[in-house]
């Protein structure tokens, strides 16, 4: 196992900018959840679907690489 990094300002910076991404996306997943509730066409609804799962997928995505990095480095990602 490879020593732990030490984290530049930037990369703090970064990592912050990792944790508001993963909100933004749980955001989103919350939108197209309330859109789907009031959503009374069936196409529509399919389509508001389709971004959630998306959102979903962003997330997984994010979250992955989050912690890919943070693995690398000391710190806490604050």
């Amino acid at each position: 196992m490879s020593p732990l990094k030490a984290m530049s300002e930037n990369e703090r910076r970064l990592f912050a900018i990792f944790k508001k991404a993963l909100q933004a996306e749980r955001d989103a997943q919350a939108m197209y959840q309330e859109a789907m509730g009031l959503c009374e066409d069936p196409m529509l609804r399919a389509v508001l679907k389709g971004f959630y799962e998306d959102e979903i997928r962003h997330e997984q995505g994010v979250l992955a690489r989050y912690h890919q990095f943070r693995n690398e480095y000391q710190a806490d990602g604050n």
